[in-house]
């Protein structure tokens, strides 16, 4: 099952164009289906919230610093 930018924006609770800018920075990808949608596997919801967790801890590459 793939993911809208929408559904992950909402798992996550962030808002989509910060899920852009992970995806500009190269931290997450995405596919693109036959519209052109972004399409996310349920694993780049987990990544990202790995990396909001590394950032509460000190990290500086977290997700702050991209959008």
């Amino acid at each position: 099952m793939r993911l809208t930018i929408g559904e992950v924006s909402r798992q996550v609770g962030i808002h989509p164009d910060t899920v852009r800018a992970l995806e500009r920075r190269g931290l997450i990808s995405a596919e693109r289906d036959l519209n052109g949608w972004r399409r996310y596997s349920p694993a780049v919801v987990e990544k990202i919230r790995k990396l909001y967790a590394a950032e509460g801890e000190g990290e500086s590459q977290g997700p702050r610093s991209a959008a």
